[in-house]
């Protein structure tokens, strides 16, 4: 049976801190160093970090979302009023025909 040192070093190698195993970990210690009426008061202020950088992040996600649609929008305006700008200007028999949508096969 290994002993608790190596086991304990297992475990440490395995879990990483973004891991489930690796924030009990760090748990466990914090409450085994500090104490367990002092956790509470740390675990509330970990939690209160965490929901205000999770709610920023959320929020700058949909902002850079919502600029990368417009960017999007904008080039496909400009890529069609460009194509038929050119179309207009190219002689009458050089102009691209207009597609056809495909009808639906009879069955």
């Amino acid at each position: 049976m290994p002993a608790l040192g190596e086991l304990i070093g297992t475990v440490a190698e395995d879990a990483s801190l973004s891991s489930p195993l690796g924030i009990g970990l760090v748990a466990v210690a914090a409450v085994a160093v500090v104490g367990r009426q002092h956790v509470r008061p740390l675990a509330k202020n970990a939690l209160k970090t965490y929901l205000s950088v999770s709610q920023r992040t959320q929020v700058w996600a949909a902002e850079a979302v919502e600029q990368w649609h417009d960017l999007y929008a904008e080039a496909q305006h400009k890529y069609v009023q460009e194509r038929d700008e050119a179309a207009a200007a190219a002689p009458p028999d050089q102009r691209p025909r207009p597609q056809r949508r495909a009808e639906p096969v009879p069955s």
